[in-house]
């Protein structure tokens, strides 16, 4: 099996983000476990919340998780997404989604336009985003001292 670790500088970057991480696609059926057992590996690397989840006994919420996981970059589902589960970063993994989600993707990284995705890191196999919050991506912050 081939090694199932990021290679910097994505590694890096991931490791230095915070809140929980979703490594997509998810996957359905058999590759759905292939796909998610190796972000599980990944994770003792960053030891980041992993939306993708860490044991073989999915949450009664997983089949929704993964259905929204897989309409993104669609905003509405982001926005469904991060307030389930507050994501805060996800990995593209290019080379698991077919060829138009990933010029989807792709696409996405380069065009930059997205207030709540942002791109962190990329290399040839995988793009790396930061999610903002909802409350900030609309431009409201309600932290502000008034």
């Amino acid at each position: 099996v081939p090694s199932a670790r990021l290679a910097s500088p994505l590694a890096d970057v991931i490791a230095r983000q915070h809140g929980p991480l979703l490594e997509i696609p998810m996957g359905a059926g058999i590759q759905s476990a292939r796909l998610n057992a190796r972000a599980m590996y990944r994770s003792i690397f960053h030891w980041r919340p992993l939306v993708n989840g860490y044991d073989g006994y999915f949450p009664a919420v997983f089949p929704r998780h993964v259905a929204l996981a897989a309409r993104l970059p669609d905003a509405g589902a982001l926005q469904a997404l991060e307030e389930a589960t507050g994501v805060e970063t996800i990995l593209v993994n290019l080379a698991d989604l077919p060829p138009d989600r990933q010029q989807d993707w792709i696409d996405l990284a380069s065009r930059g336009d997205r207030a709540d995705l942002r791109l962190l890191a990329a290399d040839e196999t995988a793009l790396a985003f930061a999610v903002a919050p909802r409350r900030l991506a609309a431009g409201h912050y309600s932290g502000a001292i008034q």
